[in-house]
């Protein structure tokens, strides 16, 4: 690793890039007591990784406390944070990946294989981790940003027969591969996911590169 990601890594902080992959340990050691290492992999990689890295994004985001520093730099705050973000998700994804593997070995995945597998774990983190980015900074607060993602989390957890069932709703939920399986719309329901993360952070992007908007964050803290 470069000095440049290895600082990177340090500006990031320890507990954003050891919160998913805890997350996940912790759900694997538990589907073994339990007796179903499958079942609460998978729960793992779709629900409690997504979670996880949604709030380190979180973190992320709000650790740099000198953003007025950043405008007399050569490259752009959203760059920095932007390989942030990528030094944790890559952590999380080689892990994921592995996981990922090892469901497919066993037909874990209840129909997903191969390179589509991957995105079991990917969509639903992308869709949140982008959704934590683009409130964090819209907001400029943490707390309202977590509460934001875990109040959306906890209700596709109690709602999920809602978006399960009803069409309008279903290209949104993030456990479709826990709740329903892989049908003919499992894949259309991924691509969705994967689509508005992207947005998210686009617009993110788009707000942070509003020199003023730094400027007011610094002011604010």
């Amino acid at each position: 690793m470069s000095a440049l990601l290895r600082h990177e890594w340090r500006r990031a902080g320890l507990a954003a890039g050891l919160a998913a992959p805890v997350a996940l340990a912790l759900t694997v050691a538990l589907g073994a007591v339990a007796g179903r290492p499958d079942r609460l992999l998978l729960a793992g990689l779709e629900a409690v990784v997504p979670l996880a890295l949604a709030m380190a994004a979180v973190s992320v985001m709000v650790r740099e406390r000198l953003r007025e520093l950043h405008l007399s730099l050569p490259v752009p705050h959203t760059a920095t944070l932007a390989r942030r973000l990528a030094l944790v998700a890559g952590g999380a994804a080689v892990l994921c990946l592995a996981g990922t593997a090892a469901l497919v070995a066993v037909d874990g995945t209840g129909g997903p294989g191969g390179g589509p597998a991957a995105l079991i774990w990917a969509s639903p983190a992308v869709f949140l981790g982008g959704l934590a980015v683009l409130v964090t900074v819209a907001t400029r607060s943490a707390a309202v940003a977590a509460t934001a993602v875990g109040l959306l989390w906890l209700g596709e957890q109690l709602f999920a027969g809602l978006f399960a069932v009803h069409r309008w709703l279903h290209p949104f939920f993030m456990f479709a591969t826990l709740r329903g399986g892989s049908d003919r719309s499992w894949l259309a329901n991924r691509l969705t996911l994967l689509a508005a993360g992207a947005l998210f952070l686009a617009v993110a992007a788009l707000l942070l590169h509003r020199p003023e908007r730094l400027l007011d964050e610094e002011d604010d803290q």
